[in-house]
């Protein structure tokens, strides 16, 4: 799973929370009125409640990265891309492209098209 770096904003506004290892971090709250250095933030980790800093840290008693540290989860990225044959009869592709409208829009009529396709980096 990908992911970028916690975003307490983001996180509360219903972005995918998930730990340093993966693990996805359900009901999220910050309670108010509770300075940073008592782990404001309080959720749901499998069968258990846990609590965090307002910067996503677990637990920074060592000053050490920590598996429950919290990150937002990356969803799947779709782009399309234009698909080719050379004269050769080799497959070559085109630039990625952010929507299918736009790969249409970037169709080269020089060059043999056979479709537009969508791709996923999601395993």
């Amino acid at each position: 799973m990908k992911t970028r770096p916690f975003n307490l904003e983001e996180a509360l506004n219903g972005a995918k929370v998930v730990t340093r290892d993966g693990r996805e971090v359900r009901q999220l709250t910050k309670f108010e009125g509770v300075t940073t250095e008592s782990y404001s933030l309080v959720g749901v980790l499998g069968r258990y409640m846990c609590s965090w800093a307002d910067d996503g840290r677990f637990n920074d008693v060592f000053g050490e990265q920590q598996s429950k540290d919290l990150f937002i989860a990356v969803g799947p990225q779709r782009k399309w891309v234009n698909l080719y044959k050379d004269v050769k009869g080799n497959f070559c592709m085109g630039q990625w492209c952010h929507s299918l409208e736009e790969a249409k829009n970037l169709i080269d009529p020089s060059l043999n098209f056979i479709k537009t396709i969508e791709i996923t980096d999601e395993l």
